[in-house]
């Protein structure tokens, strides 16, 4: 393997890490999300799991720096310089795990509450993470060389008929 091969692989890993940490956390404070408002007050959890209480304030300001990491790749797909070494399809997955994470530490900072204007632009953003999720299924659906370059019909066809006569 190559280094920026092995790092984005790692990077992958420790991004998946991170998402289960989440899953886990949610699980963890799920009683508390589950409280009414008044409750909630009262709950040994709340100092814990308000949105800016330890858990709920350390996901909002993970969720900022998730949210602004989320650009650098359109920015580096404009701008080549900008690769750091990794190839395009490990910026993508490294762009499709951290953008999962953000609805999940989103949720984490609101508490599970969302009214007014925070619940339309968590709407807004859910609208966004369903569109990329539908978006990466169709692109792992186009045929591409070892390069990643995509194959025009002729091609995969070319590509066909020699499988077929090496079978």
């Amino acid at each position: 393997k190559t280094a920026a091969s092995a790092a984005s692989h790692l990077g992958r890993n420790v991004l998946l890490g991170f998402l289960g940490l989440l899953v886990a956390v949610h699980f963890a404070g799920l009683e508390y999300f589950l409280m009414s408002s008044a409750d909630r007050v009262r709950s040994p959890l709340h100092p814990w799991f308000r949105p800016t209480g330890f858990v709920g304030q350390a996901a909002g300001i993970a969720a900022f720096v998730l949210f602004m990491f989320l650009w650098l790749y359109p920015i580096q797909k404009r701008f080549r310089r900008l690769e750091f070494g990794a190839s395009r399809a490990s910026w993508l997955d490294a762009h499709v795990i951290a953008g999962i994470c953000v609805p999940f530490l989103a949720t984490l900072h609101a508490s599970w509450r969302f009214s007014g204007l925070i619940g339309l632009g968590y709407g807004a953003m859910m609208v966004a993470w369903l569109s990329g999720i539908v978006g990466r299924y169709i692109y792992i659906r186009i045929p591409r060389s070892r390069s990643g370059v995509e194959l025009t019909r002729e091609e995969l066809e070319t590509q066909r008929r020699a499988v077929l006569q090496q079978i």
